[in-house]
């Protein structure tokens, strides 16, 4: 029993599958309340290592940037303790246990990593192929319908002419496009036919989400990210291109530049596509339909955003405007400490004008991982995990360019761009910090892998 309490890859393949079935609103609502044992066996660990390792966590210096940005977080915490103390406290430890257990990987050698990143990547593939394949069935089956959670209403299928399947669309484009990179990059690494069309017909599935989920940060993400891939790793396909000549520079730049017009392109002529594809469903699909249509008559089954043109009341941003606004309002007052995540709400709401965004604010925080950071750890607490994420890329990109071939490598190329993608991201969400959810979950595990992998043997097996 001790040695199943210790065991961090099972407890990371526990919160993985936890994370992504809890996504759906509805399963959060009945059963999220167990999630709670995860946090019990997550402060277990925590508390071992810190009795049994605390040596080597000290040596760690990655690992000590974001403890310090813990410690600043709780002095704030403590000095807005008259409000939500327990709330913050809870995402306080759940922090903890992802900075300690999530993302720390220690005392393991190279071989050994590849294979635990095999099955973390096999885990999210199995749920995000289930999850997915039900977004697509309530498609295909014209769904539209909604429930509440809370105050919050979520849509079922299609609405707002986007796929939401079962969650959130940008929820489903973040959960897609980690598949989608997975199983890239799994196709590297597996020779079995039968497992090698299982991820094909993945990535069709996948990549109907991302489209279909109209996330335009996902995708231009995904977009930008692909550009420096491209660059990056063209010397590996093209030995005679590698070097830093400005010939070879401009060549690579140039075909980067047109691999994401192609998939600008790609992504616009996708959607009509996908959008004719229920008129080809068969009479049996059809009937069934006829038997929803009560259901489906007071939603629009229509794909294509509407929301994001200039003349729209967000404009091409969407209204983030006006919530950044209201971390103007709290970095004005409270810039050194800031507030504590859960009262970003009750000091930034003023700084709102526009009514409609006072709700959208209440419901999605400031859809800005960074201003979010400043905002609820102020700048003392924020200047650390910016510099984590400072340091995590430039030890990711100077380790990508000691690469002199793609096998081998493959994890560690698809962690990198995971962990880029994330991050650039965050300009527009808010999901990688303060309050667990799927996103939270598969960027601390695939950035504690990818650190690994930037490390020498010696250090690895410390």
């Amino acid at each position: 029993m001790g040695k199943i309490l210790q065991n961090k890859l099972l407890y990371k393949i526990v919160f993985i599958v936890v994370g992504m079935f809890t996504a759906v609103p509805y399963i959060q609502q009945e059963y999220g309340k167990f999630v709670k044992v995860l946090l019990v066996w997550g402060l277990l660990i925590v508390a071992y290592d810190l009795i049994t390792d605390y040596k080597h966590i000290l040596k760690d210096k990655m690992v000590l940037l974001l403890l310090a940005f813990l410690a600043f977080s709780g002095f704030t915490i403590g000095v807005m303790r008259s409000e939500n103390f327990a709330e913050n406290i809870k995402e306080w430890l759940y922090m903890l246990i992802f900075f300690l257990v999530i993302f720390r990987v220690n005392g393991k050698t190279r071989e050994e990593i590849k294979k635990e990143i095999r099955l973390i990547a096999y885990t999210i593939l199995i749920c995000t192929a289930i999850l997915s394949s039900l977004c697509m069935f309530t498609y295909f089956m014209g769904i539209s319908d909604s429930y509440k959670v809370g105050r919050t209403v979520i849509y079922v299928g299609i609405s707002g002419g986007r796929l939401w399947g079962l969650y959130n669309p940008n929820v489903g484009a973040s959960i897609a496009i980690v598949s989608i990179v997975l199983s890239a990059f799994a196709m590297f690494t597996i020779k079995r036919k039968c497992i090698r069309v299982l991820l094909i017909l993945n990535l069709l599935v996948q990549y109907s989400v991302l489209i279909l989920s109209g996330s335009r940060t996902i995708q231009y993400g995904f977009v930008i990210c692909s550009v420096v891939l491209t660059f990056g790793m063209l010397p590996l396909v093209v030995k005679k291109w590698s070097g830093m000549s400005v010939k070879h520079v401009l060549l690579r730049g140039g075909i980067a530049i047109v691999t994401a017009g192609l998939l600008l392109v790609l992504f616009k002529v996708s959607l009509p596509a996908l959008s004719a594809l229920p008129r080809m469903q068969t009479e049996v699909v059809n009937a069934a339909q006829e038997e929803t249509k009560a259901s489906s008559d007071k939603y629009s089954t229509e794909i294509g955003r509407k929301d994001t043109g200039a003349d729209t009341m967000g404009g091409v941003l969407n209204g983030r405007q006006y919530l950044w606004g209201a971390a103007g309002k709290i970095l004005s007052e409270y810039p050194v400490l800031g507030v504590g995540y859960e009262n970003i709400y009750q000091y930034g709401v003023d700084g709102i004008t526009h009514r409609y965004y006072k709700n959208v604010f209440r419901r999605a925080g400031l859809l800005n991982g960074y201003l979010t950071i400043l905002c609820a750890s102020g700048i003392l607490g924020g200047i650390w995990m910016l510099w984590f994420f400072v340091s995590l890329m430039w030890k990711l990109l100077k380790k990508s360019g000691k690469i002199r071939q793609i096998q081998g490598n493959e994890w560690l190329i698809a962690s990198a761009f995971l962990v880029l993608l994330f991050l650039l991201t965050e300009l527009f969400e808010a999901r990688i910090l303060y309050v667990v959810n799927v996103n939270m979950v598969l960027f601390w595990s695939i950035a504690g892998y990818a650190r690994s992998l930037t490390a020498d043997e010696k250090e690895v097996a410390e």
